[in-house]
């Protein structure tokens, strides 16, 4: 197409009537003062940085184009997109200066009384809906044509939503973050429930049927394949028309593949199920395949599991999106309500443990940074063994002694174990220890830390002993230090080893008495039968030297002594 000059595209300008003439002849002695040379371009984006036009207007200008940019007391100012059955074009209210959404029928579309009606019970069921998550419809009416024998241009004024639809979105970010997708779901799932409240099923829910704005708010629009749930008329419409299968192939419930009269509710929520896994993923369920193929594979088979292209998606999210899109609708959620809840319960457990790790964390630096070397190590799991109960007597304390070792920066002092002596002299057989935790639960009783603590492997301060003398306790009692020790986790430190040897020594040097002990008390014990035994053979031979000699034994005299030796040996 030949380019016109400037004075022709002003020459058009007018005869459009899109720029006000008061406002376009100031425009023009501006753009006569600082542009020099005239063209119909440079004078099309001077108009357009003035915004007295748009782009879109003075694109079809400079083509030649001067008529259709009123529709009723609408002004067109760009093009939004054009689907399966209208156009959609940004207008502006020629008095109110309001912005809206202009959807047109296309002229070659008239004389198709399918599509007229569908368009027109969408100008009804969007009236009916008044909803934030719902593009509301303000004006449905039909402008005649400036031929006596066109056509009129049916259109259906809604709101404008300054954004993009998710599929848009999708396509310029990647898949969304797991808490965009959530929070676009639930949204819809409101939409959608107050939509099933009025008796309306939308049958077409897709990620390009969902706006969202630049607040985040998100928006259902299109309800032009919308069917109300007790009307037969669109029953005979579409039975009329051969048109039993109306949606989306990529975002088709199994039983409206079949039907689309006999779908209910149910199968927006597996549409809406469809369209989330395509806002976490990026893509459709399916995606190979024709046309039939993939609509095929929606009623016999299910997607593939998104953790297997994204690993740390949320188990929870992946049950949720996989019950919305099974095959059988009485394996769905039933209600739009129920997804939600489903959603809102996933989103409360995820805040629940982010603000309990943010409160722990609180609670730990006492409202400061720490360093990581001075960080809390997390608590150790307690044992469900019973700690042997500590005396009144005494106790065994685990002190803090770190300001030598915060000040040489060497490593701390290993931990020993000190014994309070209480006011009353008690034995000490009768002294009782206390394990670590009772010292921890009794701070009272402790030595006052002198130094910020130093994590290392255990939260049990060191301590200094305040003796150097050799530790003398029963073996009871230092079983119960060692194990005191050994519960405080205390084995990082050499000293602490150091320490628990002692103890060790010590104890087996008092256990290694009892063989000997045992030895002696078994020899005493034969050494005493020994001599019982003699004994009584002695008193035996006594009472038997008594007795009188017969006339036939020997009266020849003998030594005693010898006697006793033969009745003791022999």
């Amino acid at each position: 197409m030949a380019k016109i000059s400037a004075a022709k595209f002003l020459e058009l300008v007018e005869k459009s009537n899109v720029v006000d003439t008061d406002a376009l002849q100031t425009a023009i002695q501006e753009y006569n003062r600082t542009h020099p040379e005239k063209t119909a371009e440079s004078l099309a984006d001077f108009l357009n940085a003035a915004e007295l036009t748009t782009a879109w207007q003075t694109d079809k200008i400079i083509e030649g184009r001067f008529k259709g940019f009123f529709l009723g007391k609408y002004k067109l100012l760009g093009h939004i997109g054009t689907g399966g059955m209208s156009s959609v074009y940004l207008a502006e209210h020629t008095l109110m200066r309001q912005r809206r959404a202009i959807k047109v029928l296309p002229k070659q579309r008239v004389n198709d009384t399918s599509y007229l009606a569908r368009f027109h019970r969408e100008a009804r069921a969007t009236a009916l809906l008044d909803h934030p998550n719902i593009v509301r419809a303000y004006d449905v009416d039909a402008a005649p044509s400036d031929n006596p024998k066109g056509k009129d241009t049916h259109y259906l004024v809604m709101e404008y939503v300054d954004g993009e639809d998710l599929w848009s979105l999708v396509k310029r970010e990647g898949p969304l973050p797991y808490a965009t997708v959530v929070d676009c779901i639930v949204q819809s799932c409101v939409g959608l429930g107050h939509a099933h409240e009025a008796g309306l099923i939308h049958r077409d829910v897709k990620p390009s049927n969902l706006l969202i704005d630049q607040k985040g708010v998100v928006k259902v629009l299109d309800l032009g394949l919308a069917r109300f749930s007790d009307d037969e008329e669109q029953g005979s419409l579409t039975v009329a028309h051969n048109e039993n299968v109306l949606g989306t192939a990529d975002y088709l419930a199994p039983e409206q593949a079949l039907n689309s009269h006999d779908a209910d509710s149910r199968a927006d929520i597996y549409g809406l199920g469809c369209t989330m896994y395509f806002l976490l993923l990026g893509h459709p369920l399916f995606v190979d395949g024709t046309l039939a193929q993939r609509i095929a594979k929606h009623q016999s088979q299910m997607p593939a599991d998104p953790r297997d292209e994204r690993e740390d998606c949320p188990a929870e999210l992946v049950d949720i999106c996989f019950r919305m899109i099974a095959k059988d609708p009485e394996e769905r959620f039933q209600t739009m309500s129920e997804v939600k809840d489903a959603l809102e319960k996933w989103i409360a457990q995820t805040q629940s443990a982010t603000e309990t790790g943010e409160q722990g964390s609180d609670r730990e630096t006492s409202g400061k940074t720490l360093p990581a070397k001075l960080a809390k190590p997390a608590p150790k799991k307690q044992s469900s063994e019973k700690t042997p109960t500590a005396a009144p007597a005494q106790a065994v304390k685990i002190v803090v002694d770190e300001q030598e070792a915060a000040n040489q920066k060497k490593p701390v002092a290993a931990p020993a174990i000190v014994v309070d002596k209480p006011k009353s002299a008690v034995p000490a057989s009768d002294v009782s220890t206390k394990t670590a935790k009772a010292a921890d639960a009794e701070p009272a009783k402790a030595e006052p830390v002198k130094a910020e603590p130093v994590a290392k492997d255990s939260d049990v301060p060191v301590a200094r002993r305040k003796s150097d003398s050799a530790i003398t306790a029963p073996k009871d009692q230092i079983d119960l230090g060692i194990e005191a020790i050994e519960q405080a986790n205390v084995r990082g430190s050499s000293g602490a080893n150091r320490t628990v040897a002692e103890l060790r020594r010590e104890r087996n040097k008092q256990g290694g008495r009892k063989p000997i002990l045992i030895v002696l008390a078994i020899a005493m014990v034969f050494v005493f039968v020994l001599l019982v035994s003699v004994g009584v053979m002695w008193l035996l031979s006594a009472l038997g030297s008594q007795t009188t000699p017969t006339p036939e034994e020997d009266n020849t005299p003998r030594d005693t002594s010898c006697r006793f030796i033969e009745s003791t040996y022999l």
